[in-house]
């Protein structure tokens, strides 16, 4: 976080230099864009982030100086407005008095907001995915429950059960989930195949250039997450089927053979009745 606020700092009084002629702040418009700037650092330092994006933009107005518009991309995108940080990236990207270096930290930004869209949006499947699980695992227990009640109610005595619906439930519910599982294992596959080919970019000296050894760690880290999403969804999916074909199979088992004694007149006699 430090680092973080001093690499803002270092940019405002970049920003604070002399501006291109054809911009022509005046100097009432240099000394308010100064005032925003250290209004925003402060802003920015208190983890404010959106009150520093806008503090930064109203100071871009004033001066055009694009490291303003990078300062407000940056505060934008720390505070977790990803699709308002990417379109502030394009503008400065786009921006005509930005060099070489700067216009690909602004590229490696956007695909960095990328990444973190697809990943969310991958997260986001998965919480779907085992929300309907639970849904699906509520459903079928009240309809266990009803049907038990309904055929104690209607069946005779020796009335044949009521068929095992959770099981049949709990099969589909695990066969969603490990779906869901491989859905989410195949995302975290391309995204280590993309992870890949950007550590793959070097320069001439051999150097890593497409992308940052902290953003390999963010890289590693939502991959990691995405794994152990799949391996849960996977896992809790097979116990799931597993449950369901153990409970149908405990179903069609024989019950116990019960001692029947029937008195008649002439006589008593024992038998044994098996429910089947």
């Amino acid at each position: 976080m430090m680092r973080s606020g001093l690499a803002v700092l270092v940019a405002v009084c970049i920003a604070l230099a002399p501006v291109p002629v054809d911009a022509r702040p005046s100097k009432r418009e240099r000394q308010r864009a100064e005032q925003l700037a250290t209004s925003a650092i402060q802003a920015y330092q208190k983890r404010n982030y959106v009150a520093a994006a806008n503090l930064f933009l109203k100071a871009y107005r004033l001066t055009r100086h694009p490291v303003q518009l990078r300062n407000a991309a940056k505060a934008t995108e720390e505070g977790g407005a990803l699709e308002r940080a990417k379109s502030l990236w394009s503008r400065f990207v786009e921006h005509d008095d930005i060099n070489d270096d700067e216009r690909r930290e602004g590229r490696a930004h956007i695909a960095l907001i990328e990444e973190r869209q697809r990943r969310e949006e991958a997260s986001q499947l998965a919480r779907d995915a085992r929300a309907a699980a639970a849904r699906a695992e509520e459903q079928a227990i009240a309809a266990k429950k009803a049907a038990e009640v309904a055929a104690v109610a209607a069946r005779p005595p020796q009335a044949e059960p009521s068929p095992p619906y959770a099981a049949y439930v709990g099969i589909g519910v695990g066969a969603l989930m490990m779906a869901a599982g491989g859905v989410v294992f195949l995302l975290a596959s391309r995204d280590t195949s993309r992870l890949d080919q950007r550590i793959a970019e070097v320069d001439d000296r051999g150097l890593i250039v497409g992308i940052t050894s902290r953003e390999v760690e963010a890289e590693v880290g939502a991959i990691n997450d995405q794994r152990l999403v799949a391996g849960l969804l996977g896992g809790t999916g097979t116990i799931l089927i597993l449950g369901g074909l153990l409970w149908l199979a405990l179903d069609d088992a024989p019950r116990a053979i019960e001692p029947n004694v029937q008195v008649s007149a002439s006589g008593a006699s024992v038998g044994l009745v098996g429910r089947f």
